[in-house]
């Protein structure tokens, strides 16, 4: 579990779970008290060669308390060795969470 990071904007906190499944890469994400009733862009980033990184993968959107979850998989990415995600509000500037680069076992 690796917890986010924020800008000076967001008020929330949260974690995801990020693990490697065969050819797969999944993760399990979770954001409390962010804006509520908030849709944010979702992208789990293959690092080093980071090919993935303009790709919004999916959304999350809080509930009226700012709280929402999300699970997905996508296909490894050959020379894939590390992953992190980032959630970025769509429409809110400043409105973002980043994990750390997670290096997969």
């Amino acid at each position: 579990m690796i917890a986010f990071t924020t800008t000076s904007t967001p008020t929330g906190n949260g974690f995801a779970v990020i693990k490697r499944e065969g050819g797969n890469l999944s993760t399990e994400i979770s954001l409390k008290e962010g804006l509520p009733n908030t849709t944010y862009h979702v992208r789990l980033i293959q690092t080093p060669g980071g090919a993935d990184c303009l790709v919004f993968d999916t959304t999350l959107t809080t509930n009226g308390q700012g709280n929402g979850n999300v699970h997905f998989s996508e296909a490894l990415m050959s020379g894939t060795t590390d992953a992190f995600v980032d959630l970025s509000s769509m429409g809110i500037a400043g409105d973002f969470y980043n994990t750390p680069d997670v290096t997969l076992g």
